[in-house]
């Protein structure tokens, strides 16, 4: 169960420290996996009246069900902090060491958000 303060998350909140598109870097979907906790914090872009909204905190992971959402309504892009690139390079990393050690079950288990 959620606590109120991890539900908050994913509301329209504007990041305290970064304010403009220069002090973002994208990341593409795919390389974000569900069930997994992130280490910096993840934003989306509101490309109408250009802000970026905090969508996850780092610590917490996104779910398969919300994932599928997004591939849904076609969020091919997810933003972080400048500051938080090499956290994110560790993240990417770690999960590809994650995939390169399961062991194979024969399924072919997709966690992208790209359909």
């Amino acid at each position: 169960m959620q606590s109120s303060d991890e539900s908050s998350t994913e509301s329209a909140t504007k990041p305290s420290e970064a304010q403009t598109k220069n002090e973002f870097l994208p990341v593409q979907s795919l390389d974000i996996r569900d069930e997994t906790r992130l280490n910096f914090n993840l934003y989306v872009n509101l490309p109408l009246n250009q802000k970026f909204v905090l969508f996850k905190r780092a610590g917490e992971g996104i779910e398969q069900t919300r994932l599928s959402k997004l591939a849904f309504q076609n969020l091919s892009q997810f933003f972080i902090e400048k500051k938080d690139h090499r956290k994110f390079i560790s993240y990417v990393a770690d999960q590809l060491k994650s995939l390169l050690n399961a062991p194979s079950t024969g399924e072919n288990k997709s966690t992208s958000i790209c359909t």
